[in-house]
């Protein structure tokens, strides 16, 4: 029979894992509320794990780890930094992380609002798709181009999102008057 203190070992030991086996365990624990653990105490542990894969360069855990602070599942909402885990996941060719990412930008929620930036990532949605299609993206870990690659520096991110100030203010090569 196990103790509470093998059960702590076991989660200690799983901290220090492969991003695969985290992965593994913050899937488990997320489908694991009963009787004892609520639903959002669960969420709140795998995200933990989560976490510690995402931090790994795992990217169905960074896809996870969007989700949960997209919709607030055990932990606190908040879309910046699901834009920031969707983006990891994404540049690394997860395709629900570029779809939802696209969503974000085209609605400025938790990155500033661009249909440039959210048609970039339509397009890059719709090119993983069509290399699916063939066969050529099965197992593709290969990073994919970005057109904001300041994540972490939300006051850069924001002048990265969309086309430059020059095409935003209507102008053309910089000169007020060559339209």
């Amino acid at each position: 029979m196990k103790t509470v203190n093998d059960f702590l070992l076991a989660r200690q030991a799983a901290f220090h894992a492969d991003a695969s086996e985290q992965f593994e365990l913050a899937e488990q624990l997320k489908k694991s509320a009963d009787d004892v653990r609520s639903e959002d105490e669960c969420c709140e542990e795998a995200a933990m794990f989560y976490w510690a894969a995402a931090e790994k360069g795992h990217a169905q855990a960074q896809y996870e780890l969007g989700h949960m602070y997209q919709f607030g599942l055990g932990v606190e909402k908040n879309f910046f930094v699901s834009a920031r885990w969707y983006r990891r996941a994404a540049k690394q060719g997860h395709g629900e992380a570029i779809r939802r990412l696209a969503h974000l930008y085209r609605t400025g929620k938790g990155v500033r609002k661009s249909g440039f930036t959210a048609m970039f990532w339509v397009r890059m949605y719709d090119a993983l798709l069509a290399d699916r299609r063939k066969g050529r993206a099965a197992g593709c870990t290969a990073e994919l181009p970005t057109p904001d690659s300041s994540e972490e520096d939300p006051a850069r991110a924001a002048q990265m999102d969309g086309p430059t100030p020059a095409v935003r203010n209507g102008r053309r090569n910089g000169g007020p008057n060559n339209a």
